[in-house]
C-alpha cells in the first residue's frame, strides 16, 4: 500500500456566471441546486434597449444601402461625383459593421451554461440591476470531480500519472472510493520538501 494524504476535492470545471454587459434580470430560468445543461438558459437580462438598438442599426445600414445605390447610379450618368459616392459607400461598409456588434449586444443579454453541471445558490433575484462581471450563481461539474493533495518527495520515483488512488471522505466512511492520478506538479515544495498532485474520480452518482 502506498502513501496516505489528506486531500481536497474540487469541482472538475467551476464557474461564476456572471453578465459581460449591466442591465436589469428579466428572468431567471433554473432551479438552485439543479443540474444544467450546456447551452441552458440562466438568465435573461432585459433586452429592449438592445432589440431597440439592432432596429435601429437595421433600419441604418437599409438607407445607407439605399444612399449608396443612388450616389453610385448619378455618378454612372455623370450627375454625380466620385467624392459622393466614395462617401457613400464608406457610410454603407460603417453602417454593416455596427449592424453585428448590435446583434452582439442583444445576444449578451442572455447568460447561459458553459458546459453541464449543477448551480450553486444565486445571488440575485429578479428584476435586480447587474453590473458586468458580477457574479450571479457558481456553476459546478462534478462528474467527475478532482481530488488535490500531496506526498512527500522521496515517494517522487513511485508516483506517475495514471497511477491508482483510493480515497473515503468523512460524509461516507464506509465507501471507498478509486481514482486516477492524471497531473503531477513539477515543483516540489521546498518548505515541505512534498509533492503536489491532482486525481480524478468518478462520480456517476
Amino acid at each position: 500500500r502506498g502513501p496516505t494524504a489528506v486531500g481536497t476535492l474540487l469541482s472538475a470545471e467551476s464557474a461564476d456566471m456572471s453578465p459581460e454587459i449591466a442591465g436589469r434580470v428579466g428572468s431567471i430560468a433554473f432551479d438552485e441546486g439543479m443540474p444544467v445543461k450546456e447551452g441552458q438558459l440562466l438568465f435573461q437580462l432585459d433586452s429592449n434597449v438592445y432589440e431597440a438598438q439592432l432596429v435601429e442599426a437595421n433600419a441604418n445600414h437599409d438607407l445607407k444601402i439605399a444612399n449608396f445605390e443612388r450616389a453610385d447610379g448619378l455618378l454612372k450618368n455623370k450627375v454625380g461625383t466620385v467624392r459622393a459616392r466614395d462617401e457613400a459607400l464608406n457610410e454603407k461598409q460603417v453602417a454593416r459593421a455596427l449592424l453585428p456588434m448590435a446583434e452582439v449586444r442583444l445576444e449578451k443579454t442572455k447568460i447561459v451554461a458553459p458546459f453541464d453541471g449543477i448551480v450553486g445558490l444565486r445571488n440575485v433575484s429578479r428584476f435586480d440591476y447587474v453590473q458586468p462581471c458580477e457574479a450571479l450563481v457558481n456553476l459546478e461539474k462534478i462528474g467527475p470531480i478532482k481530488v488535490d493533495f500531496s506526498i512527500a518527495e522521496r515517494y517522487m520515483a513511485d508516483v506517475r500519472n495514471g497511477a491508482e488512488v483510493r480515497l473515503t471522505v468523512d460524509a461516507l466512511k464506509d465507501r471507498e472510493f478509486t481514482g486516477k492520478v492524471y497531473a503531477i506538479n513539477p515543483q516540489i515544495d521546498p518548505a515541505g520538501r512534498s509533492i503536489a498532485l491532482r486525481a480524478t474520480v468518478p462520480n456517476p452518482d
